[in-house]
């Protein structure tokens, strides 16, 4: 199969959906933070990593004008830097 037949719009559309999975996981662990009273086991720099890939990318797809990249991303900074937080806070 032929990527350049299919439109670019499919692409864009299932870009959006595929891109919301790491921001709905991140989610997640942010209620799971939130709701334990223990200290967090998470890393602050495997936070800080994952949250400098999700701005490389929001970048990246504000550069390109690329909706489905720069806003499933631009989610993904602000949730990673709100685990980052919860994280650092504990």
């Amino acid at each position: 199969m032929r990527l350049s037949t299919i439109p670019e719009r499919f692409f864009e559309a299932t870009g959006m959906l595929v891109g919301f999975v790491g921001p709905v996981l991140i989610a997640l662990q942010i209620r799971a933070e939130w709701r334990s009273a223990a200290p967090s086991t998470l890393s602050p720099v495997y936070l800080a990593g994952f949250l400098a890939v999700y701005f490389f990318w929001f970048l990246y797809g504000l550069r390109f004008g690329r909706f489905a990249v720069w806003f499933g991303n631009l989610i993904g900074v602000v949730l990673q830097t709100t685990l980052l937080a919860l994280a650092l806070g504990r």
